[in-house]
This record gives C-alpha cells, structure tokens and sequence, in this order.
C-alpha cells in the first residue's frame, strides 16, 4: 500500500513537471522554420504605435493611420513600459517579447496536452506540431496561428490558452485574470477565449447536473442591435476585404470550416480509455463552440442591417480553435502512429517543417 501512495505521489508530481529546456528548444526550432520579420503586415500599425508612446515628437501627421487601432489596446503602453524598465534596445526588446510570446503559447499547449494525454510523446507530438505550424493560415480569416512579428495577437493567444484552462479547472479567479489580461491586449480576440471559457465552465457544470449547458456565444450578440445602416462609403471600403463576408470565401476555405469541426467530432467519439475523457468533453466543446460562431458570423455578414457588424470577423475564432486542434491531432498522432520510433518522427516533423 505504501508503494502504491509513493508511486502514485511520484507521478502526481512528474506530471507538474514543465519540460521548460524542451520548450525552448521547439521555440528556438520554431523560430528557424518560421522567421522573424519584425516589420511586417499588422506590424506597420502597432510597432510605431509603440515607437509614439516612447517617443510623442514622432510621426507629427498621418499617425491616426495607426493610432486608431492603437487606442483599442494596451499593447503598446505594455512593449513602451517593457523597454523603459529594460533599458535594452527598441530592437531588442520587441524581439524578446516575440520569443517570449511563442514560448508562453507553447507553454500553455503544454498545459492543456496534459490535460489530454498521459504518455509524455503524445504531449510533445502535440506541442512539436503547434511549433512546426506556426505560420498556418486559419481558414479565410487572414490570421495565421502565430505571426512572424510581434502583435497584440502575439500575446491574447497564451493568455486565452492559460484562461480556458483555468475555466476548465474550475480556478475562475485566474481565469478572470487572464481574461482580462487578454482584453487588454486585443478586446475583439478576448471575446472569443472568453466565450470558449464560459462554455467549458457551462459544460462541467451541467455535467455535475448543477445547471443547463448555456451556449454563451449566442449571448455575445443581440439579434437587433440597433445597428446604422452603412453608408454607400462604408459600403464600398467594406467590401475591399472580401474575408469579412462568409459568402466571398472561396471554396477551399469553406472545407477550412468544417474539416476542423468534422475531425473535432471524430476525436469526441475516442473510447481508448480514461485519459481520453478530457478530449472527448473538450473536442464537443469546440465543436458546439465552432459552429455557434460560423452562426453567427453567416447572420452578420449576409443580413443588410447588420453589415456594418462585419467588421467584427466572428469566423476569427476559428483561431484558437485551430490551435486546439493541433494540440489534439499531434498528441494523437503521438499515440498511436509516432509513439517512441525516432525515424516515424522524422518522416512526419522533416517534410512539414520543410514546407513551413
């Protein structure tokens, strides 16, 4: 009996373990097969932003350019803060933020493969995939899982991974933190981690028979929100972003859609065994997540009065969606294909890191 409780004490106290040197190895690997490209897209919009902050004499016209979306965020009062308290370079800084970022969303993918997977080659499999795929293109979205430079959605990922963790666990206070963390950094991606989060607290509980399954993203938006009509100038620079309109996607991205939610549907059906019981209840929540959203999103983006909601991208929350996924098919692919055969890993990480 005593070797029992010692052997059962020992693995509750491996799995708290962090591999943190393995993690920043994949970092360090994720950053070789992906690049860094500090000035890139978005980048243009929140590195001055940053640069303004420490600096106000800069960009004396034309900075509403970028100031605009600035004001939404705290993200760069948070990077401004970070180099005044470093004294390191601007430069330096901001790359060490981006490091930081990826290493922290891998982390947290840590986190919750633990939750999913008992063998430790499945939880590295998992977190081995999210850092090979870095740079997939979420469906029609024009999001990547992560960028190649620094944004706020370099930072609203981990703390939306860290958040519906900790509402999977039932620790509501630092799932709160977390949130709010997140809204600070990017209100409109906040929304949909904290909506996944309200979904698993509503499943467990009803689970527990404490109360009804509510699915919270039909709370997030009012069906008459007394929306203007758009103007014909609205209208018309609207429609320069055709990934706002789910009916403008093109056929690929569409299977972008539900090839996610089909294969999601397919890992709840898993009846391996008891450590599949988390993926089972979490790949359901993401569906039920997955396919409110595309509701939603299909209501906003064909309905007239609503157009100007378009704006809103609901089908970006097939971003943290996508992650999970990798999580989930890695850590499966770890199982029951890669298992310890050094050269099966090879075969599978050598190819798509090729192709990324």
């Amino acid at each position: 009996m005593i070797k029992r409780m010692s052997s059962k004490s020992h693995q509750k106290g491996s799995v708290k373990r962090r591999p943190y040197l393995s993690l920043l190895l994949l970092t360090l690997a994720g950053l070789l097969v992906h690049g860094y490209h500090p000035m890139a897209e978005d980048a243009e919009i929140y590195i001055p932003s940053v640069k303004k902050v420490l600096n106000p004499a800069l960009y004396p016209f034309g900075s509403e350019f970028f100031l605009h979306h600035a004001s939404l965020t705290q993200f760069d009062r948070l990077i401004a803060m970070s180099v005044r308290i470093s004294h390191l370079s601007f430069d330096a800084a901001v790359f060490l933020w981006y490091l930081a970022s990826i290493f922290l969303t891998l982390l947290a993918c840590w986190d919750w493969a633990e939750e999913f997977f008992i063998e430790k080659e499945s939880r590295f499999a998992g977190i081995a995939l999210v850092a090979a795929l870095l740079t997939l293109p979420v469906a029609g979205t024009s999001l990547y899982i992560a960028d190649q430079y620094l944004t706020p959605r370099s930072l609203v990922l981990f703390a939306l991974l860290f958040a519906t963790l900790n509402a999977w666990r039932g620790r509501y206070v630092r799932f709160a933190v977390w949130s709010i963390f997140a809204g600070l950094m990017h209100p409109l991606m906040a929304v949909f981690g904290v909506s996944f989060g309200l979904l698993l607290a509503g499943m467990k509980y009803a689970e527990a028979g404490k109360t009804a399954a509510v699915p919270v993203w039909a709370l997030l938006f009012m069906p008459d929100l007394g929306v203007l009509p758009a103007s014909d100038a609205y209208r018309e620079a609207v429609q320069t972003r055709s990934y706002f309109f789910l009916l403008q996607w093109h056929w690929y991205e569409w299977i972008g859609i539900f090839a996610p939610l089909a294969l999601l549907w397919w890992f709840r059906q898993s009846r391996s065994g008891k450590e599949t019981r988390s993926l089972r209840r979490v790949s359901w929540s993401l569906v039920t997540y997955g396919f409110g959203f595309f509701v939603v999103a299909l209501v906003l983006t064909t309905h007239p009065r609503l157009e100007t909601l378009a704006r809103l991208q609901p089908m970006r929350s097939l971003h943290l969606l996508y992650t999970f996924l990798i999580v989930l098919g890695g850590g499966l692919l770890g199982k029951y294909v890669l298992k310890r055969h050094a050269l099966r890993w090879v075969i599978l990480f050598l190819p798509v890191c090729a192709g990324m």
